[in-house]
């Protein structure tokens, strides 16, 4: 908090399986995430977490879900699936002894798991011990043949959800 300048009073907790209402109409569910483990501290709280924001319109709601610096873990695609989102995945992979997260084919296995009808990709070439590089998820979001629609992050990507 000292490096954004924010005081604490603006500060909410949340465990995962909790949801909290910020704002009218927007809700944020706190789901586990898995840094390589899924791990709890001493009061029994996730050390990692993943997000979905849950924003109701008139027409219905938007659930967009970014699960976290995670690996697979047992349980994860269901408890993403009750959520129906689109889902956000760390793209990253893990080598050489670097916390990581999902590689390219492991978020991809995740978002068909998880009924996401999209999966934007991100997370990737941010440093030098990367294991995607974006030619791979360019490549990748080529493939006709997914389940469902893989966009790369880019700074210009605009995406705008169909009938809501």
């Amino acid at each position: 908090m000292r490096r954004t300048g924010a005081s604490q009073d603006r500060l909410v907790l949340v465990d995962a399986g909790e949801t909290v209402e910020p704002l009218p109409g927007v809700k944020v569910v706190a789901l586990r995430a898995a840094h390589e483990t899924l791990a709890t501290d001493a009061n029994g709280c996730h050390r990692f977490l993943g997000y979905a924001l849950i924003v109701s319109t008139p027409r219905g709601s938007v659930v967009v879900l970014h699960s976290g610096d995670t690996i697979p873990f047992a349980g994860q695609a269901e408890e993403m699936r009750r959520l129906a989102p689109d889902l956000l995945l760390p793209v990253n992979g893990r080598s050489r002894g670097v916390l990581g997260n999902m590689t390219l084919e492991e978020a991809c296995a995740l978002a068909a798991a998880a009924g996401a009808p999209a999966m934007i990709a991100h997370h990737f070439g941010m440093c030098a011990f990367n294991t995607n590089p974006r030619e791979a998820v360019e490549a990748k979001a080529a493939n006709l043949d997914l389940p469902f629609r893989l966009l790369p992050a880019s700074e210009d990507l605009e995406v705008r959800l169909e009938g809501v």
